[in-house]
């Protein structure tokens, strides 16, 4: 979704520190995996597109989390992802979490809509 690249712009990252400061996620990730943390780990490998943009693929959560740089099924969405949208100024409102199936499948619903509204118009015939 491209979350991950705000992160700089808006103050709870510096790039390549591996440490994730937002507010809401560290109390999160402390809550749910790691009560001692200074910080969510963030990824400083595998290049552009996943360095600097995703939870780092050893952190507690597992490779499995949806923020992760890879999808290794069956994912799930943790709470201190949920809790890096509160970060970035968006309004969370509190509702449950899917599981990773229901997860995987209105994914999969949302893409197939969004690719029929994408099709090409056929063009237009070239005369010579």
């Amino acid at each position: 979704m491209g979350f991950g690249s705000l992160w700089i712009e808006n103050g709870v990252y510096e790039a390549a520190s591996g440490a994730y400061l937002g507010a809401a996620s560290l109390a999160a990730y402390r809550a749910e995996f790691d009560p001692s943390a200074d910080f969510v780990p963030v990824e400083l490998d595998f290049g552009p597109g996943t360095a600097d943009a995703h939870w780092d693929e050893t952190w507690a959560g597992g490779p499995n989390a949806l923020m992760t740089g890879f999808n290794d099924p069956p994912l799930y969405i943790s709470r201190t992802r949920i809790a890096s949208f509160r970060d970035l100024g968006y309004a969370i409102a509190p509702i449950p979490l899917p599981s990773g199936m229901w997860l995987s499948l209105g994914s999969l619903a949302f893409l197939g809509a969004v690719a029929s509204r994408r099709r090409l118009e056929p063009q237009a015939a070239i005369r010579v």
